[in-house]
């Protein structure tokens, strides 16, 4: 009986690349005592680590890109006012940062501003997802309130202001102007 040789691959160093992905920990949501909001992540900025790996890793960049590019399509089809705001941007150019963020964070934030009555939101604006963090949740498991800040780094100089929860019912006067807030679920 005659041995065989066992199969040796032939490895050609110029072929052979080693990827060195970082490895990020998930953000711990807690709330903090005396803060008004839920902290996301590591002294709050886990939004911003997530900005920066988008930034950095060209094969993270290009991934998202695909993603995004896949979800905008041809984008929305308007029928009537286009424009959303003061700012004159359209309804498109919302959802395209709104897709972004929720591909980047898993999640988006609007704007929308009520009219006096009450029954028609008369602009609607897009709020970078890592800029605004969730109020702590009441006796019911709601979250009532969001709070928006430019900068979560420094709260002392770009103070967080709060915002009332979107609401179909609650949304006259101060709580005109809403947060609607998106997040994909997780049943923690």
């Amino acid at each position: 009986m005659s041995k065989k040789k066992a199969y040796k691959p032939q490895v050609d160093d110029k072929l052979l690349h080693v990827l060195n992905l970082e490895a990020i920990n998930l953000p711990q949501f807690k709330e903090v005592r005396g803060k008004e909001w839920v902290s996301y992540g590591a002294r709050n900025l886990f939004p911003a680590k997530l900005v920066e790996l988008l930034n950095t890793s060209a094969v993270h960049n290009t991934a998202v890109q695909a993603k995004f590019d896949a979800t905008i399509g041809e984008g929305i089809r308007v029928i009537g006012d286009d424009i959303a705001n003061a700012n004159g941007e359209t309804l498109n150019e919302i959802y395209e940062k709104a897709a972004l963020d929720y591909l980047v964070f898993g999640g988006y934030a609007l704007n929308p501003i009520w009219n006096r009555a009450g029954d028609k939101i008369v602009e609607l604006y897009h709020l970078p997802f890592a800029n605004v963090r969730s109020g702590k949740l009441d006796e019911m498991d709601k979250v009532q309130e969001y709070y928006y800040s430019s900068n979560w780094e420094n709260v002392g100089k770009y103070t967080p202001t709060r915002y009332k929860s979107f609401s179909y019912t609650d949304n006259k006067g101060d709580d005109a102007t809403q947060i609607f807030y998106h997040f994909i679920y997780s049943p923690e």
